[in-house]
């Protein structure tokens, strides 16, 4: 008896301890690919941009502009701050030449462009067909969009030569 039983907590401390080891690669996978400088700096001009595309939408409404085209102006504003501010704060991107950076514009127009239909129609899809509540669509959809630009912006449109030339 006292053989099983030796058996069953060595099986449990090898068990435990390969959960340990893997609850540890885990966090340090976290800890390297998401809690980094770039992530942070990227969540927290986020946030700016978000703040700077409400600022604007407000200003042009107290300009007496209708609120599309005061939404228009914001979209065009926030857009232009996160290209400059993901560029130069977040991916310390250069770029050698006016085609190369125009090719770049493009790529990030492009890549927040697809973002927002997925954004807009993600909305529709979760409350009409899910009928998940309308708030909550849009926060979901936010957070996957937020996912989803940092993945095009790192992978699509900040390009690093080094992983160019790989």
């Amino acid at each position: 008896m006292d053989f099983l039983r030796n058996i069953c907590n060595n099986r449990k401390r090898i068990i435990k301890g390969r959960v340990e080891d893997y609850m540890k690669k885990i966090f340090c996978v976290i800890k390297q690919r998401i809690l980094n400088k770039e992530f942070i700096n990227y969540i927290i001009f986020g946030l700016m941009t978000t703040f700077v595309n409400i600022l604007i939408y407000d200003l042009g409404l107290k300009l007496g502009f209708d609120y599309k085209v005061s939404n228009i102006f914001a979209l065009v504003g926030a857009k232009v701050f996160a290209y400059i501010t993901n560029k130069v704060f977040v991916f310390n991107n250069h770029t050698d030449g006016v085609i190369n950076l125009l090719k770049e514009m493009f790529r990030f127009i492009f890549a927040r462009s697809f973002t927002g239909i997925v954004d807009y129609v993600g909305v529709i899809f979760l409350v009409e067909l899910c009928n998940i509540n309308k708030s909550l669509s849009k926060y979901i959809l936010q957070a996957i969009v937020i996912i989803l630009n940092y993945i095009f912006s790192k992978k699509l449109v900040f390009i690093k030569k080094e992983e160019v030339n790989e």
